[in-house]
């Protein structure tokens, strides 16, 4: 039988029209250090998009986390943080200009085939 997965608190939950963002640590596979990659989710009409952060967390650091007075957990809070504010602006232009679509998104980011803001729009 398989083993139900736990559901983990997110953090930095934030929304603009129907475009939700939020930090989450993705327990589905471990990274090779053993523990759990930390990443931005952005939902948008049910489906749900994952962004990494470059952060790696255990279960337990992840609960300690938006509480920790840890010096080196304050500092993963903080570029935490940092990575959602700079995916949640994105989302906020692009609400805006009502031109939200996860392939905007990526371009925006500078994941997408396009390299700038004006590729973007065009």
């Amino acid at each position: 039988m398989k083993k139900k997965r736990e559901k983990l608190p997110s953090i930095n939950n934030k929304q603009k029209d129907y475009v939700r963002v939020a930090s989450v640590l993705d327990i589905r596979r471990k990274s090779q250090s053993g523990e759990y990659f930390v990443k931005t989710r952005v939902t948008y009409e049910k489906e749900q998009k994952y962004f990494h952060t470059g952060a790696e967390l255990s279960i337990d650091n992840w609960l300690r986390l938006p509480k920790a007075k840890d010096r080196n957990l304050v500092e993963i809070r903080r570029s935490i943080e940092a990575s959602n504010t700079i995916i949640f602006d994105a989302v906020k232009q692009l609400c805006e200009l009502n031109a939200f679509s996860f392939e905007h998104l990526n371009n925006l980011l500078g994941r997408g085939q396009g390299n700038s803001v004006n590729a973007l729009f065009e």
